[in-house]
């Protein structure tokens, strides 16, 4: 699969690795750590456990180890699920591809990080130019990767365009928008409902 994406992608190739049982991880342990070659960054999570007990030395840390010491130079541990969108949004830029590997809850991490990276995405935005007051996010329908986000923000000249900018360099696109300015405690804010894709 790492192959298939490398050969596909003139960007990186990020692989995103849960793995699925103790038993395994400890019977596969050498595959494991010669298999991420064709990927330019690896993130490990912790083994997702499907009802065993751990077994010592076999585990997350020492898996991140095991690729370490054959050769790869960008093995990153992830200590938690939450942490995953903040990574790749680190690591990833326009036209490199995630793949995420394993059988147990990853597949559900990998169905909620457009909407997360979105997110980490309009983050990114809010300290520049001070939207901090107000952001939702929510799925837009049944065509992937599109979503709806609402902004509310203290108004400035240029805020909406550098929204657009900011989503834009992160590889984001404005389907539609619906702006309008209103005054909140006298200070003059504009909101922006946005329908933005993920989608290339």
């Amino acid at each position: 699969m790492l192959r298939a994406a490398r050969e596909s992608t003139r960007g990186q190739v990020i692989a995103v690795m849960q793995p699925h049982r103790y038993t395994r991880l400890a019977a596969l342990f050498d595959q494991f750590c010669t298999c991420f070659n064709d990927a330019d960054a690896v993130i490990i999570t912790p083994v997702y456990p499907a009802g065993e007990a751990p077994i010592p030395g076999i585990d997350r840390d020492a898996l991140v180890q095991g690729v370490r010491a054959r050769g790869h130079r960008h093995v990153l541990p992830l200590e938690e699920p939450r942490q995953l969108a903040p990574m790749v949004k680190d690591l990833a830029h326009p036209g490199d591809y995630v793949v995420c590997l394993g059988a147990g809850s990853i597949t559900q991490w990998a169905y909620a990080l457009p909407a997360e990276l979105v997110a980490q995405h309009f983050h990114l935005v809010a300290a520049p130019v001070g939207m901090a007051e107000a952001r939702t996010l929510e799925d837009a329908g049944p065509r992937p990767g599109t979503y709806s986000l609402t902004v509310a923000a203290r108004d400035r000249p240029g805020l909406l365009s550098r929204i657009a900018g900011a989503l834009a360099l992160s590889g984001l696109s404005i389907l539609t928008a619906q702006v309008f300015t209103t005054t909140v405690f006298s200070t003059p804010a504009l909101v922006a409902a946005l329908r933005i894709t993920s989608d290339s």
